[in-house]
């Protein structure tokens, strides 16, 4: 996570299982593709779950940018069934932190797809689970 890592607060430390920098990792093999940030793995105890944090601008500029990266991200989680059950397991697993301050007004079309695409308004920082 990097410089980003200050963003991420996790319930526990010690349940953290892991994380990726998917960005990186998948840069190769997809160079075109909207790729998603990061991934984190967190034990809830009675199961794994999988975690997929986009650290972007917030403003709603950026709403579509971010909509098309979640698209993405959904389809290589589906084309990767142990990632895809660890997504699964997660309430609320796609989430969007600003690299800034949020400039998305909740009377906004933008705010509006946000609702729609199942990802939420970006936050300025995180709490996992």
């Amino acid at each position: 996570m990097g410089t980003h890592a200050s963003k991420i607060r996790p319930q526990d430390p010690r349940r953290l299982t892991g994380s990726v920098d998917l960005d990186r990792a998948l840069a190769r093999t997809h160079p075109n593709a909207p790729r998603w940030d990061y991934g984190i793995g967190y034990d809830l105890g009675h199961r794994e779950a999988a975690y997929w944090i986009e650290v972007h601008p917030a403003n709603t500029s950026n709403v579509r940018e971010v909509i098309q990266k979640l698209i993405w991200l959904k389809g290589f989680l589906q084309q990767n069934a142990p990632l895809w059950h660890l997504t699964q397991n997660a309430g609320n697993p796609y989430r969007w932190i600003a690299s800034g301050k949020v400039n998305i007004s909740r009377n906004t079309p933008q705010f509006r797809q946000l609702s729609q695409s199942g990802l939420g308004m970006p936050t300025s920082n995180l709490a996992i689970p």
